[in-house]
């Protein structure tokens, strides 16, 4: 699963790997499809920045974003908008 990648619903191939799938975020128990398709709305919007940035702009509660964190979803955000300059 991956914050960058997955769709709301639907099992997609990977196109780096075609013998990989990515799973929706519907797969990851409690998250419903409206959260789910929030996060792709907002995504599709403007890439997310950070941790922080997915938490103002969807629905994720803090206990799924805490399980997205888990699998490795939100691989590459930082934790914060705010940038380090050193």
């Amino acid at each position: 699963m991956s914050i960058h990648r997955s769709a709301a619903t639907e099992f997609r191939v990977d196109p780096d790997d075609p013998k990989a799938i990515i799973p929706p975020f519907t797969a990851l128990d409690s998250l419903g499809e409206n959260v789910a398709k929030s996060i792709v709305k907002a995504r599709e919007e403007r890439d997310f920045i950070s941790k922080e940035d997915v938490m103002n702009r969807t629905q994720l509660s803090k206990t799924l974003m805490e399980r997205l964190e888990r699998m490795g979803a939100m691989e590459g955000l930082d934790e914060e908008n705010q940038i380090t300059l050193f």
